[in-house]
């Protein structure tokens, strides 16, 4: 295989990748992107008090300027290699589209770039997920005794405690908003409003200034599942709640619950393109190298429903 670069694919992706990104915002909600500028080197983690102290910067007449201060731990990263592909039959495809060659290639890449914002998605989602875990006795929520507000409050309030950071962040399932949003508790704190509970509404009755609730949608289901007899498909991020608190300027010391270490802002450089040995088949491929990392557990509080 002789891989090389397909410019005029690589300017087209480019120039629509923002469209993409937005369809990766659910997950860049809990691990935004860092850009590197490196496939490996060094982030900061945040897992005790001290590691959320405040630098002194006064300075006194003739005085020394005082230095940055790191009180995390640093610890080092390498990316990890990601890459999906497709095909165009050379002998089938491109003598049917004719005069339209060119648009079928831009919809193969169109194609490629929608699979593979989808599987990174998924992949921040799993990572999430499997590095943490949920808080105990909370997420019964189809209990009728069982206040979702008061819950959610108790935990930006642990998580304030442990950090000395208000979360601004709840991520929150599709299933878990539904259950919400319906709530006998949660609508008696809003008489009249019922069936027209908003994302706006609760955030203004948490009362914690730039609070966002955020959804996760459904984005298909694991691989692994299907086919099993007995083992029911089960969505990306299940039903679950993330309480957390995400940094308005991320770099690789800032204190973020977690984060996505990647080269560049928008992850996808190139598009590669190389044909098979018999000449029948001309292949798109899409690269991406990243790194999703938890910098803080104690910026996080998951709740998963019961």
């Amino acid at each position: 295989m002789n891989q090389i670069i397909n410019q005029e694919m690589t300017d087209f992706a480019v120039n629509i990748i923002p469209d993409y990104m937005q369809s990766m915002q659910e997950a860049l909600g809990l691990a935004p992107i860092v850009a590197t500028g490196q496939r490996a080197g060094r982030y900061m983690k945040f897992d005790t008090k001290q590691a959320f102290l405040v630098p002194e910067a006064s300075r006194a007449t003739g005085g020394d300027t005082r230095m940055v201060q790191f009180n995390g731990e640093w610890m080092d990263y390498v990316m990890d290699a990601n890459a999906l592909k497709t095909y165009l039959d050379v002998e089938i495809e491109v003598p049917l589209a004719g005069a339209a060659a060119n648009l079928l290639e831009r919809a193969k890449v169109k194609n490629l770039l929608a699979q593979s914002a989808n599987a990174f998605t998924c992949s921040v989602l799993d990572a999430v997920r499997e590095k943490t875990a949920p808080v105990p006795g909370l997420g019964d929520w189809a209990n009728d005794d069982v206040d979702p507000l008061d819950e959610i409050m108790a935990c930006i309030e642990s998580v304030e405690a442990k950090s000395g950071l208000t979360p601004n962040v709840v991520t929150m399932s599709k299933g878990m908003w539904r259950l919400l949003r319906k709530h006998p508790k949660v609508l008696a704190r809003f008489p009249g409003k019922v069936g027209a509970i908003t994302r706006t509404l609760i955030e203004e009755e948490l009362g914690e200034s730039g609070l966002a609730i955020e959804m996760v949608t459904g984005r298909g289901f694991r691989t692994s599942n299907l086919g099993k007899k007995g083992d029911l498909t089960v969505p990306f991020m299940g039903d679950s709640v993330y309480v957390h608190y995400r940094d308005r300027f991320q770099s690789n010391d800032s204190p973020s619950f977690a984060a996505t270490l990647s080269e560049t802002e928008n992850m996808i450089t190139n598009v590669y393109e190389y044909m098979t040995d018999d000449g029948t088949r001309r292949f798109f491929r899409i690269p991406w190298m990243v790194k999703v990392v938890i910098k803080s557990n104690l910026l996080i509080a998951r709740i998963d429903k019961k």
